[in-house]
């Protein structure tokens, strides 16, 4: 049985602001995504617990070898947030962050969604910007439910989920994930766009 498609040429890059857009991760970006990760290492690893995974541009590039696999087996998509800058009178891309639909079911039409700003572009709202347009190209692709899971101290993130109409959970998850070997519990916020049919009479 063939991959689902994720139909990303398609679909991507996508414009955001003036300068900068989303679009898929790919091994040529190693090194500026290794350079903001570890500009902002002490931000990032508040709560990413891959950030002290990544030391070198070498493991970056495996990171992002195992994004492409995941995109090209239709099981995420992981995209980078960026600006484009005139250094030396060229035009180059500088990853400012990142957003993508990290877990994607198609058979369940779900899809779970991961971001994060390089700190001096938080409070930009361009995580929610992504995240908008990441619905809408989710929309496109078949899915119905989207989730974003957020510790219980990372207000920033879950106010992006709030604005952008999820509706947050009862239950918590405890002992999510681990980060800085400190165990933290996830709030799990859901948009259903559709409801689940009913196979009851």
């Amino acid at each position: 049985m063939d991959s689902p498609s994720l139909h990303v040429d398609h679909f991507f890059p996508i414009p955001l602001r003036d300068s900068i857009s989303l679009r898929p991760l790919r091994e040529k970006d190693a090194e500026s995504v290794f350079r903001v990760v570890d500009k902002n290492r002490d931000f990032l690893s508040k709560f990413l617990p891959w950030v002290p995974n990544v030391i070198t541009v070498q493991q970056e590039v495996e990171w992002l070898s195992f994004f492409q696999e995941q995109e090209m087996s239709g099981a995420g998509l992981h995209c980078g947030i960026f600006k484009e800058q005139i250094s030396r009178d060229e035009r180059v891309e500088e990853i400012i962050g990142a957003a993508g639909l990290r877990v994607i079911n198609f058979a369940k039409k779900t899809a779970q969604f991961g971001y994060w700003l390089a700190e001096e572009f938080t409070g930009s709202g361009l995580c929610t910007l992504a995240c908008r347009k990441l619905i809408e190209y989710g929309k496109a692709i078949g899915m119905e439910r989207f989730e974003i899971h957020v510790a219980e101290d990372n207000l920033k993130s879950q106010a992006v989920a709030l604005r952008l109409g999820f509706h947050q959970c009862p239950k918590i998850i405890k002992s999510a994930e681990v980060v800085n070997n400190v165990p933290l519990s996830h709030i799990v916020f859901v948009l259903q766009l559709q409801e689940p049919t009913s196979t009851s009479e």
